[in-house]
């Protein structure tokens, strides 16, 4: 769905957590659809799943020949004066022009029911539209269940932050095969991506950014990133970036017996090491659908990145722990920590990218340019910042 930004705010508004007790009561999505209470508050519960909010009243700032561009899974903002920190002070986030974020909470108790798109845009100076994929009716996942702080808005989405102006927003529903329902984190609605149109200089430019489905098949993360691709592909914009975690881990999270065999499938044909190497070049082989379909739509993902990590996979972490014993139970588990021992558990991953068409990223340069790179984090408070880290990339303007 296309919106103009023709007015300086626009906010998600409900009051439907009274009905989340009976709606999570059912056991499965079509269940709850098909109840006298969804029926009754159908128009409402259906926009708000898709609702959309920003604000647009910062003016841009003075032309310069190069914007920066930041990608980043937030990690829900739960450490959000960390967050915060990190982008006013980090010598090259605290030039950032444009901030595509995924795993933005707003009103969930996880995150102190902050509304943290606007208080990170608040923080910076910045404009900013938000996109929900989903209203929480719980807590939240596996690892999210130790606090006692109710919810308020329950959403939870993707955000588009930027120094300049926002002209036009478009939503782009995913196709999300799994029931978003049917877990320990009930959530009504579907994974969608988000598409700004900013205006720059005197030119249009498009920034998309996504959150894509963890469980699933690497050909339905590249379905879901078509879908975008497509949008973009009917836009007129100067030029178009997109950036985001693509969730590229190399495995079929559908279900535990599909990531067992497909680990199964790894260690047989290339054994452990090199199965692990691939987790750092999923392009290379077993996500070749996505970055396949980036390329057939023209978008350049080679020169946006770097050959770091973008999260770094501990499976003895508390909340990491938690959720793979969930889909490795028992003696799969343990089968699996054998094979990690060498490497202590600890593993290197590229789940985060962006890519660009029609647009001069800079590969090289002195201060204040920079090369595209994954920047590293300290910790904040003795918390983690988020467990991604940010993408960074500079790009020249046409004036």
């Amino acid at each position: 769905m296309l919106y103009q930004i023709d007015c300086d705010e626009k906010y998600i508004r409900h009051d439907l957590n009274p009905l989340f007790p009976e709606m999570i009561s059912y056991r499965t999505c079509r269940q709850l659809k098909s109840s006298e209470l969804y029926r009754k508050n159908a128009a409402e519960l259906d926009a708000i799943q898709s609702g959309i909010e920003w604000q647009n009243h910062r003016p841009a700032p003075p032309e310069k020949p190069t914007i920066r561009v930041v990608a980043w899974n937030i990690e829900r903002g739960i450490n959000l004066e960390g967050i915060i920190h990190i982008l006013k002070n980090d010598r090259v986030l605290a030039d950032a022009d444009v901030l595509l974020l995924t795993e933005v909470d707003i009103g969930m108790g996880r995150s102190g029911n902050y509304n943290i798109a606007r208080e990170i845009a608040d923080a910076l100076v910045m404009n900013y539209c938000f996109a929900n994929s989903f209203l929480v009716l719980a807590k939240g996942d596996e690892g999210e269940q130790m606090h006692d702080v109710k919810n308020t808005l329950s959403l939870h989405g993707s955000a588009i932050l930027t120094r300049h102006k926002l002209i036009s927003c478009k939503t782009v529903d995913l196709p999300t095969p799994n029931d978003c329902f049917n877990s320990l984190e009930k959530q009504l609605g579907n994974r969608r991506g988000i598409i700004c149109k900013i205006k720059i200089g005197k030119q249009e430019y498009d920034f998309a950014t996504c959150h894509l489905d963890l469980k699933t098949s690497a050909k339905n993360r590249a379905a879901q990133l078509e879908e975008i691709l497509i949008a973009l592909n009917e836009s007129t914009a100067k030029g178009q970036i997109i950036g985001g975690d693509f969730n590229t881990h190399t495995y079929n999270l559908s279900n535990k017996w599909r990531l067992f065999f497909s680990f199964l499938y790894k260690l047989f044909f290339l054994g452990t090491r090199k199965s692990i190497a691939h987790y750092m070049t999923p392009d290379r082989f077993f996500e070749k659908p996505l970055f396949h379909t980036l390329r057939q739509y023209g978008f350049n993902y080679n020169r946006y990145n770097d050959s770091s990590p973008t999260l770094s996979y501990d499976i003895f972490e508390r909340t990491l722990n938690i959720k793979t014993k969930k889909y490795l139970p028992g003696i799969l588990f343990k089968i699996v920590t054998r094979i990690l021992a060498p490497w202590e558990g600890k593993l290197d991953m590229r789940l985060d990218w962006l890519a660009g068409r029609r647009m001069n990223v800079i590969q090289a340069g002195k201060p204040p340019y920079t090369a595209p790179h994954v920047r590293s984090l300290p910790k904040w408070n003795k918390m983690r910042i988020s467990d991604h880290l940010p993408l960074v990339a500079d790009i020249a303007i046409d004036k």
